[in-house]
C-alpha cells in the first residue's frame, strides 16, 4: 500500500530544500526568510515547520544528509585498497564534491562555515581512525594518528579551495595530484620501513 502521507512529506522537504538554494544564490544566508522560502516552494508555513523548527535546522539536515552521504562513499573502500589503489576512492569524493559543489559553496560561505569544516574534519578523522580493517594497534599509533589528522586537514583545505574556485582546476587534474600524493606517500612509508 502506498504511503501517501510519507511521498507528500518527501514532496514538501524537495520543494524547500529547492526553494533554500535557489534564495541562496540570490541572497545572503541570515537574510533568508522562513517566508521567503514557503513562498518560493508555494507551500503553507505549517508545512516548513513540521520539517523544520527553522531555518538553521533546514541547514544542519542539509549538512547531516551530506555527511552520512560522504560517511557511506568511504565506508565502500578498504584501507587496504586504498592503500594499494588510492584512485577509486579519490574519483567518488571528487565525483560527490562536484555534483554538489553548489551546495558545498553555499555552506563553506555561510555564517557556519567553520563549524561545517571542523564537522567535517572530524568526520573524516573518525572514519580514518576508527576503522574495522586496521588493527587496534595501528590505529592508537600516534605516528598514524598524526599522519591521517594531516592528511584529512590537507584533503578537506583542498577540496574547500577547489569548491570555493580558489583552486581552478579539472576534476581529473585534482584526482591525479590528489592520487599521486598519496601514491608518493604510502611509497615512502614503506621505504621508511624497509630502512628500520
Amino acid at each position: 500500500m502506498i504511503n501517501y502521507n510519507r511521498l507528500n512529506s518527501i514532496r514538501s522537504k524537495k520543494l524547500i530544500r529547492h526553494a533554500f538554494l535557489e534564495l541562496l544564490n540570490e541572497n545572503e544566508y541570515r537574510k533568508i526568510t522562513v517566508t521567503a522560502i514557503v513562498n518560493r516552494a508555494e507551500i503553507n508555513r505549517s508545512t516548513f515547520y513540521s520539517h523544520y523548527p527553522d531555518i538553521r535546522g533546514l541547514m544542519e539536515d542539509i549538512e547531516i544528509e551530506l555527511s552520512d552521504e560522504l560517511k557511506r562513499i568511504i565506508g565502500n573502500y578498504k584501507t587496504i585498497d586504498v592503500i594499494n589503489n588510492p584512485r577509486p576512492l579519490i574519483i567518488a569524493i571528487t565525483d560527490f564534491f562536484d555534483i554538489n559543489k553548489k551546495m558545498f559553496k553555499l555552506l563553506l560561505t555561510s555564517e557556519d562555515s567553520v563549524r561545517f569544516f571542523e564537522n567535517t574534519f572530524d568526520i573524516l578523522n573518525s572514519i580514518a581512525i576508527s576503522r574495522d580493517d586496521i588493527s587496534y594497534k595501528t590505529r592508537t599509533d600516534i605516528s598514524y594518528i598524526i599522519n591521517v589528522q594531516y592528511y584529512v586537514g590537507g584533503f578537506i583545505s583542498v577540496y574547500h579551495d577547489w569548491v570555493l574556485g580558489k583552486i581552478d582546476c579539472s576534476k581529473d587534474l585534482l584526482v591525479n595530484d590528489l592520487t599521486d600524493i598519496i601514491i608518493r606517500a604510502s611509497a615512502y612509508r614503506k621505504i621508511n620501513k624497509t630502512a628500520e
